[in-house]
């Protein structure tokens, strides 16, 4: 039996733990510590009252924010009561949703999954799937599929939790509303216009009974609802909605949320080639984000960026350039001509990949080989960053003819990113996609024509089918089809690249042009039999 301290220890650090106070929770966290001792000593580790006790210091030591040392209790607890009462039992089922909360917090979502799936599927089976408990653990079961990249099943198990959270707990309920706007960022992603689109109406409608027009929640889903309509055309109206959230920010005085939201209307403005009205907004976010966030924001490196896109689709290279060279110039004045700060490396390497659409390789090769040397030195040969700037010095080799010196840095970053970031993030992407590119012009068609596919594939399932990046996969891989001698598989491909064209650039832009010549030429290779079909060949 524990002693009598012990007992009261534990009794006191359970109700401390259920209740979320922090008041004397470093004395707490230390009674129950000498509690598991005594334990461990009087009746054994694996024994089933140790196995709790453990588990309510877990508890605490989560309530502390130790999830490190959380976590290992929790697992430690968890292995003990399986043999103690077998795999079903609810204390088990308990531990197990506390582990996988916990693991999910650190960002371990790979290793959450099966403990949140687990509590999910028993608290279904037992409880219901509209209890709250049933809901909850649904919702953190799909967010961690979300971040592994398993977006369909998330948004899948997000359909089932807002419809139970309806009945649950009603449709005006701020968590089911909460539920619901997840649901649209989920079918959003998925590329899933129409569902997203309901799923931000149905909110913006409840929150703007509920909680009024001008709530800060119903703005966010408006933003939301604004951009998704700047995606899939419906632009009017997109600018409409932005400028009433900006209008709002403006008035409540709130300048960092006015700027934000300029954001959002300089691409509603920026989609209808309202440019002379865009640009004065980008750069006033601009300069408040240096002023206000500096320049080693993630805040001013966005900015530069967005601002940099606004000057590239128009065609301004001198205006595009001359910001960088601010850019970096704000940097060499703050922290020294020699920084190595990671978002001066990052515009730096934007830069080069402009100086690459001007057919400036010689400075665009310096700059990236700059930023790579600066990049190992400061995070290391393995940083994803590094394999990066070693992709694109790759590519800029193989753009001079020096395939095989090209070849060695695509193969060698592009096996780092795999191993780091896994084989469907973007940056591994790129790299996959300048390697193919690198097999084309070896003519080894069957290898690049499948790597193209691949990027594709991913590309058009995560980030849908009108994202610049799977646009740029869609041109890739249909001029391996022309190669190939498949010109009426390239044929729907080239069809839709030229309507984002010109979509996004205007149908007298020199890149909407370049890519109307080669549609034409195309059609020229196919003859008579040259035919619009209704659905693009996958």
């Amino acid at each position: 039996k524990l002693s009598a301290q012990a007992s009261l220890a534990l009794t006191v650090g359970v109700a401390a733990a259920e209740s979320g106070k922090t008041e004397r929770l470093q004395e707490h966290e230390e009674h129950c510590a000498a509690a598991v001792l005594e334990l461990e000593s009087a009746v054994g580790v694996e024994f089933r009252d140790t196995a709790l006790a453990r588990a309510r210091w877990a508890a605490l030591l989560l309530l502390g924010g130790k999830m490190i040392e959380a976590s290992a209790q929790f697992a430690a607890a968890l292995a003990s009561l399986e043999v103690s009462y077998g795999n079903t039992h609810p204390r088990c089922t308990q531990v197990a949703a506390a582990l996988g909360s916990c693991l999910a917090n650190m960002g371990k979502h790979t290793a959450a999954e099966p403990h949140l799936r687990r509590a999910f599927r028993a608290w279904e089976a037992s409880l219901g799937p509209e209890v709250s408990e049933t809901i909850g653990m649904q919702c953190e079961l799909a967010r961690s599929l979300k971040e592994i990249g398993k977006v369909e099943e998330a948004a899948s198990l997000f359909k089932q939790a807002v419809a139970s959270s309806k009945v649950a707990l009603g449709e005006n309920a701020s968590i089911t509303l909460e539920r619901a706007c997840y649901l649209g960022d989920l079918l959003h992603e998925l590329g899933h216009g129409e569902e997203a689109e309901q799923q931000y109406r149905w909110v913006q409608a409840k929150q703007r009974a509920c909680l009024g027009e001008k709530h800060p929640e119903t703005l966010e889903v408006q933003t939301k609802l604004g951009d998704l309509l700047t995606e899939t055309g419906s632009l009017e109206e997109a600018e409409k909605l932005h400028r009433e959230v900006w209008a709002a920010a403006q008035a409540e005085g709130n300048e960092a949320k006015a700027m934000a939201s300029a954001v959002h209307l300089a691409s509603a403005l920026q989609k209808r080639r309202k440019f002379a009205e865009a640009e004065p907004l980008l750069e006033a976010e601009l300069l408040w984000r240096e002023k206000v966030d500096g320049i080693g924001s993630e805040g001013f490196l966005a900015s530069v960026r967005n601002f940099a896109r606004f000057f590239e689709d128009q065609g301004r290279f001198i205006e595009c350039e001359a910001l960088y060279r601010r850019s970096l110039a704000s940097f060499e004045e703050k922290l020294g001509a020699d920084t190595d700060h990671p978002s001066a490396m990052s515009i730096m390497a934007d830069y080069a990949q402009h100086l690459v659409l001007q057919d400036k390789l010689e400075k665009a090769e310096k700059l990236h080989r700059h930023a790579m040397q600066k990049r190992e030195a400061r995070l290391g040969p393995d940083h994803p960053d590094t394999l990066a700037s070693l992709d694109c010095v790759g590519a800029l080799l193989q753009m001079r003819g020096e395939l095989e010196a090209a070849e060695k840095l695509h193969m060698r970053a592009l096996a780092g990113l795999e191993a780091k970031l896994g084989s469907e993030d973007p940056t591994t992407l790129r790299a996959m996609a300048n390697m193919a590119n690198l097999l084309a012009c070896q003519e080894r068609w069957p290898a690049a024509e499948a790597m193209h596919r691949q990027v594709l594939q991913v590309r058009e399932a995560k980030l849908g089918p009108d994202h610049e990046d799977t646009i740029d996969s869609t041109g890739s891989l249909a001029n391996i089809l022309v190669a190939r001698n498949k010109a009426d598989k390239a044929l729907p491909l080239v069809q839709h690249e030229l309507a984002w064209h010109e979509q996004r650039y205007g149908k007298k832009d020199e890149r909407t042009l370049q890519c109307a010549r080669r549609l034409s030429d195309l059609k020229g290779l196919l003859g008579p039999t040259a035919t619009t079909p209704n659905a693009r060949t996958k």
